[in-house]
């Protein structure tokens, strides 16, 4: 059965607003086991829980092991930075 990576990208998103740290790292487990951890989509929201959740240490660790970035990905890490209160780490 194909992954809807719509709904695990929301689950994802869910996790971080609902702050269900368990719950999301479930999720990304799930994901490496899976094989579609680098997946730049997934990756990114990812990123967002851990950023909502307020653990820059663990969206930067997603962050520094991507393959591939896009917009969206500097995007929200310079975001989530600048709502810490560093935005010069985020640049």
């Amino acid at each position: 059965m194909a992954m809807d990576l719509k709904l695990v990208a929301a689950r994802l998103r869910n996790c971080g607003k609902l702050q269900a740290l368990k719950r999301g790292e479930s999720i990304q487990a799930h994901l490496i086991k899976q094989g579609v951890s680098k997946n730049v989509f997934l990756a990114n929201n990812v990123i967002s829980m851990y950023l909502d959740l307020r653990l820059l240490c663990d969206a930067h660790k997603v962050f520094d092991e991507m393959t591939e970035r896009n917009i969206v990905t500097w995007t929200t890490m310079v975001s989530g930075y600048t709502s810490d209160g560093k935005p010069n780490k985020g640049i």
